[in-house]
């Protein structure tokens, strides 16, 4: 499906709600700018199916690294109610490399056969609607739903029995959430920290020349702040 496609359901939903706030009573609204920085822990796969061949390869890898972002976000509150979009960019050092020996039909093959894969991922792209509710003029619980696009790439070194170096990069995209909680310190800034979670998935060519699927899902626990227009 289409990456607008898939965005409809979301814009339809952030739409109705926005709507019906409005028609509520009267609103105020904010911009605001956000910064994050946190750790991220990943869980990748990757399975191959090699062309003319009937077994299939399938690696899994554990990428881990730090992750940091900028975002754009609008907030429309009624009453203890805030509702609106955030559009954000992230960045990462996520990585990590692993190797097994590859089991295949003919063993002579791949008996002394060892792999090592490098799986990594550098950008997070998302649009999320956010929904809250703020305690006390200051304390704002908040989770989002949204839509992401990011980097998958994965390198995979074949040893000793053949020399062989191959990789993979490609786009994937998928769902992310978060549930988190903002600070306001005073009348333009706050502190919060949230859980979030990720999705990537990609299919399409492979590293070699059959087909191949991958997915990256991230989970990481940031601290951000935010500076209110």
């Amino acid at each position: 499906m289409p990456f607008h496609q898939r965005l409809r359901g979301p814009l339809i939903a952030a739409a109705a709600l926005a709507a019906c706030l409005l028609l509520a009573g009267p609103a105020s609204a904010q911009v605001f700018i956000e910064g994050n920085l946190g750790k991220a822990f990943s869980e990748y796969g990757e399975r191959h199916i090699p062309s003319g061949a009937s077994d299939t390869h399938f690696s899994e890898l554990h990428p881990e690294g730090g992750l940091f972002g900028v975002g754009l976000g609008y907030h429309l509150r009624l009453g203890n109610f805030v509702v609106g979009p955030l559009i954000e960019l992230e960045g990462s050092d996520l990585g990590n490399s692993a190797t097994e020996v590859d089991v295949c039909p003919d063993l002579t093959v791949c008996a002394t056969k060892t792999e090592t894969y490098t799986a990594s991922n550098r950008w997070i792209a998302s649009g999320r609607l956010e929904a809250g509710y703020v305690v006390a003029d200051r304390l704002l619980f908040i989770g989002a739903y949204g839509w992401t696009r990011g980097d998958i790439k994965e390198r995979a070194t074949v040893d000793p029995a053949v020399s062989q170096s191959n990789s993979m990069s490609a786009t994937g995209d998928g769902p992310v959430w978060s549930v988190g909680a903002d600070y306001l310190l005073g009348a333009h800034w706050s502190v919060g920290f949230r859980y979030e979670e990720t999705t990537l998935s990609m299919k399409g060519s492979g590293f070699l020349d059959g087909g191949s699927s991958a997915k990256l899902t991230t989970t990481a626990i940031l601290g951000s702040f935010r500076w209110y227009l």
